[in-house]
């Protein structure tokens, strides 16, 4: 063999052979699983007071998580399988029909809370499991299942489903009755 052909071969095994060993050594799996999350989306410690999520495994879509979790969790620009660490406590069962004695109206889908499909505010608060929003001129009130986290308002105005509860009250300078009603259902509430 051509000596020039044959040093040109070395150096072509050798060039193999470090990138072989270079991902073996430094490849693995992505740094964030295993890690948890904040409220915030930051990567926190799993045992600190503020982790609400561990990420267990990078998917392409919430079918490739085992069926029996099937919770998801958008990080960045990737989606995690995992465990939800810290969610809403059980919501108080007398919520449901205070808020519709209230005068609040059941939102059966997103067509119900479109009028508030422009929302820009912040999130809603939070109090034993139920969230109050409110926006111009409505509220909107939904109730988490127990350990669930929050989905945010818009995805609940796009789809209520996405909750254990949502109910709605527009018009609300007109109904100031319905909405102070409404606001004593959760205990701690601020006033509207």
């Amino acid at each position: 063999m051509n000596p020039a052909l044959r040093g040109g071969l070395v150096v072509v095994i050798v060039a193999v052979t470090a990138v072989l060993v270079f991902r073996i050594l430094f490849a693995g799996p992505d740094p964030k699983t295993g890690r948890c999350v904040d409220a915030r989306s930051e990567l926190v410690e799993c045992g600190g007071a503020a982790a609400v999520f561990k990420l267990v495994r990078e998917v392409d879509s919430a079918d490739e998580c085992p069926s029996d979790s099937r919770k998801t969790y958008q990080f960045r620009s990737s989606l995690f399988c995992g465990v939800a660490l810290k969610g809403a406590p059980k919501p108080a069962t007398e919520y449901v029909s205070c808020l519709l004695l209230a005068g609040a109206t059941l939102a059966d889908d997103g067509a119900d809370l479109r009028f508030a499909a422009s929302y820009a505010g912040g999130p809603g608060v939070a109090r034993a499991g139920a969230v109050t929003v409110t926006g111009d001129g409505w509220r909107i009130f939904y109730v988490l299942s127990e350990g669930q986290l929050d989905p945010g308002v818009e995805a609940v105005v796009a789809d209520p489903e996405k909750v254990a509860f949502a109910a709605y009250i527009d018009d609300a300078s007109r109904r100031r009755a319905e909405v102070a009603a409404a606001a004593r259902c959760v205990p701690g509430a601020p006033p509207t």
